[in-house]
């Protein structure tokens, strides 16, 4: 294992599909993670700041073609928690190895951002309710503390 060797994690843009990729698998990479932002093309991608979507889906394909560990990351916020249910459907369908879902970690943009990232108190029960109760062996929540936002 790379990591295990030399303590280094290889980080790879969604955009590096093909024959960078496929170098770095050959010399010993044995697990890709992709972060997702929503289901959605358009909202994905004004999430992201960049057009990147498109590309991370072709490279779950290849990543399953090629039968490496699959870990997809969604960061959700208040600007994507409304799309949860549809988004872990979306993301299911790309056949990861295990999905982790995470909250924005409110640090330097974030932080700045933060009143237009934190979810309302609504958002998050709404999603609790939504979420699934038993754990399959793709998703599995892990229920933390509701911390709402001042403006619900």
């Amino acid at each position: 294992d790379k990591k295990a060797r030399d303590g280094r994690v290889p980080f790879i843009l969604p955009t590096a599909i093909g024959a960078v990729t496929k170098r770095l698998v050959d010399a010993g990479l044995d697990h890709i993670q992709l972060s997702f932002q929503d289901s959605q093309q358009e909202r994905a991608d004004w999430i992201a700041g960049t057009k990147s979507h498109a590309h991370k889906v072709e490279l779950a394909g290849w990543i399953r073609e090629h039968r490496i560990a699959f870990t997809v990351n969604l960061v959700v916020h208040r600007q994507n928690l409304d799309n949860l249910e549809e988004t872990i459907t979306f993301i299911e369908k790309l056949r990861p190895d295990r999905i982790e879902i995470a909250h924005t970690q409110y640090y330097g943009w974030a932080l700045e951002n933060r009143v237009s990232l934190m979810p309302t108190a609504a958002q998050l029960d709404n999603a609790f309710g939504r979420a699934p109760a038993d754990a399959t062996s793709t998703v599995r929540m892990i229920r933390g503390s509701r911390r709402p936002s001042s403006d619900t």
